[in-house]
């Protein structure tokens, strides 16, 4: 979603800074016993390496559960076509007020399980607001044109534009997905953050799709991630 590189990285700004202002502390508080600073420092610094080895371990983790369990779906449903009220498709931040990779990657995988009356979804539901500066088109908006050029029937998408995070996104879906059979397509780093957010809001009956999982060359995002997890756990939205 829009946004989402400067809000996850809060979470790396947030674990440094305390490291930062005691290392200044030490270069200007001559008076002061630099000992017990250096050592505030290094308890700081092992803090910090702890926080991003435990979340990467949990990042890992959930990675590898999510995609054994889309396999599992994937599998189902190549015999059995799974019908489920709501699909809902997370939007991806515009860039030139026109949609990135990523985002054409999930609307065209969901359209391949359409084709392949492997999925079908009562309601698709794009959610995704207005995430680029100085641009009021949504992604919700294109992600519909796509979609009705590739044959989906536009009485059956609902668009969620007001969100402009990973957490609006399941937090403005929530309540048609709560007590429903649904489907989240995202990509497939987004994953392991969708799932915390969704048990945040008891969505327990939805199955996460990520795409791109043959794609895997562009380590970045996966990166990234990690800190997007980190600023959950400190509540920035």
């Amino acid at each position: 979603m829009g946004y989402e590189l400067s809000r996850s990285l809060w979470g790396f700004l947030l674990l440094v800074a305390g490291e930062i202002i005691c290392t200044l502390i030490i270069l200007l508080e001559k008076g002061i016993k630099r000992k017990l600073f250096k050592k505030i420092v290094l308890f700081i610094e092992a803090l910090v390496l702890s926080v991003l080895v435990l979340t990467s371990c949990l990042y890992m983790f959930l990675l590898f559960y999510l995609n054994e369990r889309q396999e599992l779906f994937e599998e189902q449903i190549s015999s059995s076509r799974c019908k489920v009220e709501y699909v809902v498709i997370l939007g991806s931040q515009l860039k030139h007020g026109k949609m990135d990779n990523h985002l054409v990657d999930r609307l065209d995988y969901f359209c391949k399980l359409e084709k392949n009356h492997e999925l079908e979804g009562k309601y698709i539901i794009l959610s995704g607001g207005a995430t680029e500066d100085g641009c009021s088109i949504t992604e919700s908006q294109l992600m519909a044109e796509y979609l009705i050029e590739e044959g989906i029937k536009p009485e059956k998408i609902l668009s969620e534009s007001k969100s402009t995070t990973t957490y609006e996104n399941i937090q403005n879906v929530s309540e048609y997905c709560k007590d429903n059979k649904s489907v989240i397509i995202s990509s497939e780093y987004h994953l392991p953050r969708i799932w915390l957010i969704t048990k945040k809001f008891n969505l327990n009956d939805c199955v996460l799709l990520g795409t791109e999982r043959k794609k895997r060359g562009n380590s970045y995002h996966y990166f990234e991630e990690i800190f997007g997890i980190i600023a959950y756990f400190l509540n920035i939205r």
